[in-house]
């Protein structure tokens, strides 16, 4: 189906590339669309959380592994090599969600080599990575926002992987649909163009309203044109950054803080409900080092959301650091 390919292109790209080398995968994702009785000749079950808030069932049948959306009837065959999905719809979710599959084979491929999964977003500011730690509603998304307008490139929304090599930390971003209110892309020239021709973009897009505000969803070129901000898929990691920008935070402050690594890991997408451990390997893996982070400097930025001055304050601060 073209429009599978299509999504898939506009949204994993640029952090994959397309192979014309006619090499065997390592992992491929094949979609089925066809309406038809989902297999239900299964005893033994454990409970799956599936993407955006869906639920499934993972079980064992006649020696293969499968996981089955308890709502759609969705039926996804985890084989060695291969992942088959049976979708009995071609709606939005299911057109979209190869490319969700395929992003998973690759952080799974990743994690067996030690990357940390991480609920985080990330900048770039002078060619390093600032990663950036909060809890939801902390503030990471428009801190990241206001950085990217202070001339940050743009590295990860929200999920990102960390891996050693070299003894130091690279952090890769994930390819993941990016969520801002119409206070987040109004503060760029570019973002009431884009809230205004919202609705023609594409029938996939999702749109939801969290704490009352409507929320937009862009792709990460996206992100990177209605910013005007560089899109950056890994840099060395630099620096943390925990957000606490709430309501009643005060005058917006950076101070440096002592290494939180406690912090760190419950930042890990292996306890975060709203990332599916959906392979195999993800699944009871040993979690990954967070140690090297503790080498790190370690900064706080408190202050309401809205007042942009703290992230010129961080930005001085880093590029001190940085010299």
């Amino acid at each position: 189906m073209p429009e599978v390919l299509a999504w898939a292109d506009d949204f994993l790209m640029p952090y994959f590339c397309a192979d014309t080398t006619g090499s065997a995968p390592d992992h491929q994702v094949t979609a089925v669309y066809r309406s038809g009785t989902p297999l239900t000749a299964y005893e033994q079950t454990r409970p799956q959380p599936l993407f955006l808030g869906r639920t499934g069932l993972r079980f064992d049948s006649g020696g293969r592994e499968y996981v089955q959306d308890t709502r759609s009837g969705d039926l996804f065959e985890i084989r060695p090599s291969e992942t088959l999905a049976h979708y009995r719809s071609q709606d939005p979710y299911a057109i979209r969600d190869p490319a969700r599959l395929v992003r998973e084979c690759a952080v799974d491929a990743l994690c067996r080599k030690g990357a940390l999964r991480l609920h985080a977003a990330a900048a770039v500011v002078r060619e390093r990575g600032l990663l950036l730690l909060g809890a939801g509603g902390a503030g990471k998304s428009s801190t990241l926002a206001h950085l990217l307008a202070e001339g940050a490139a743009f590295l990860a929304n929200d999920r990102l992987l960390a891996v050693q090599e070299a003894g130091a930390i690279r952090l890769y971003g994930v390819p993941l649909a990016v969520r801002w209110s119409a206070d987040q892309l109004d503060g760029f020239a570019d973002g009431r163009d884009f809230r205004q021709s919202y609705a023609t973009c594409s029938a996939l897009r999702r749109t939801d309203t969290r704490a009352g505000f409507r929320k937009y969803e862009l792709t990460p070129r996206e992100v990177a044109a209605v910013t005007g901000a560089a899109l950056v898929t890994e840099a060395p990691a630099s620096a943390v950054v925990v957000v606490d920008r709430g309501p009643g935070t005060g005058t917006p402050h950076v101070t440096p803080v002592t290494p939180d690594l406690d912090l760190l890991r419950a930042h890990t997408l292996d306890q975060d409900p709203a990332f599916p451990a959906f392979f195999r390997t993800a699944l009871g893996a040993t979690p990954a080092d967070a140690t090297p982070f503790a080498a790190l400097p370690w900064f706080r930025l408190r202050g309401h959301h809205r007042d942009t001055s703290g992230e010129a304050q961080l930005l001085d601060t880093l590029c001190d650091h940085l010299q």
